[in-house]
């Protein structure tokens, strides 16, 4: 079984990943999203995933390779067929999220400060962050979640949904 989590930067995503790790007895594995040059680089990943007992998460996913590539103007030529190999495969094993709040000004405040003041770690207003990754999980049938609600409650919810996939 797949869940794939993926979000603006600080949304609450690896807090969201802790509170579904401890709903199981046998802690699910847990993948980052690195660089990618090909959609090919984890197609096998991904197949592989499906066949492991258990539940297995991505933290992020093509959803932010498509949101930054967009957001930070990178030029790269994100391909069809690998968000649709990435998306078919993980819907199909498990279930996919993309965290979103309508009030995003407290991703301002969760992230780090550099050296000027007002300067984050990310180089994008958290309005059109937000707004980017929810047209994007409209667009490709993903589920919206809230960053703002209790992440064990959350957690209980999401793993009652996903039972019901295998």
């Amino acid at each position: 079984m797949i869940l794939v989590i993926d979000g603006p930067e600080k949304a609450g995503k690896s807090t969201l990943i802790r509170s579904v790790s401890r709903q199981f007895a046998i802690p699910p594995l847990v993948r980052q999203w690195g660089p990618v040059t090909s959609y090919r680089v984890y197609s096998p990943v991904l197949r592989a995933d499906m066949e492991q007992p258990g539940l297995v998460i991505w933290d992020r996913s093509w959803a932010s390779e498509w949101a930054y590539n967009k957001l930070l103007d990178r030029g790269r030529v994100i391909p069809e067929e690998g968000l649709f190999e990435y998306e078919f495969r993980a819907q199909a094993a498990g279930g996919m999220l993309v965290m979103v709040d309508t009030d995003v000004r407290y991703l301002d405040g969760r992230r780090v400060l550099r050296v000027l003041p007002g300067e984050t770690d990310l180089p994008v207003s958290p309005e059109d962050e937000a707004r980017t990754f929810r047209s994007y999980a409209i667009d490709h049938g993903w589920n919206i979640v809230s960053g703002e609600a209790n992440p064990d409650q959350m957690a209980a919810w999401i793993v009652g949904r996903l039972q019901g996939v295998k």
